[in-house]
């Protein structure tokens, strides 16, 4: 079963050396069909854990604000500001929170409407 998913996911049909990380690479055996060999690095065990540690972290606002009197803007600003809350207390350096460049997503705004 191994070396089939493997195999769909070599980019030769030649045989290709595997490098095992993380907690489940103790289950790879050391021989096992299309690989050369099999590489377990030092700490390999750690790698996957290694790995969550640097993953990026993230923080999105998904409600309906009314932009009143203080305009678009304002509602804009307020998402933001509670977005990068929330991505700080998921474990964000402060310092390297950045906004989505693509910014709001939403439903248009009713027929009739708008907003500036």
């Amino acid at each position: 079963m191994l070396a089939e998913a493997i195999d769909r996911v070599k980019t030769s049909k030649e045989d290709r050396a595997l490098v095992a990380v993380g907690g489940g690479s103790i289950l790879v055996p050391d021989r096992i069909p299309g690989i050369s060999e099999v590489i377990r690095p030092e700490h390999f065990d750690t790698a996957n854990a290694v790995g969550a540690a640097i993953a990026s972290v993230s923080g999105q606002v998904d409600r309906i604000f009314h932009v009143g009197e203080a305009g678009r803007q304002a509602v804009l600003d307020e998402a933001r500001d509670e977005a990068r809350e929330r991505a700080v207390a998921a474990g964000a350096d402060p310092g390297t929170v950045q906004a989505d460049p693509h910014g709001p997503a939403g439903p248009p705004a009713p027929a009739g409407t708008t907003t500036t």
